[in-house]
């Protein structure tokens, strides 16, 4: 392999790591979120529940 792609594929690499890195508080807070809206289906009355996945979920 020349040493170009071999720069090619570590500057990729670094690249991909930084993306992740800045994903990450997003993803969190998106499951913090989905994790909410399970719990407060869990607790609600069964028409409810169908609603709220219905709003949060399947609408959005």
């Amino acid at each position: 392999m020349s040493q170009p792609e071999v720069h090619r594929q570590v500057q990729q690499r670094q690249r991909a790591v930084q993306d992740a890195d800045e994903l990450r508080p997003r993803v969190i807070r998106a499951l913090g979120r989905i994790a909410e809206d399970f719990t407060a289906a869990l607790e609600a009355e069964p028409q409810q529940r169908v609603e709220i996945y219905l709003y949060r979920y399947a609408i959005q």
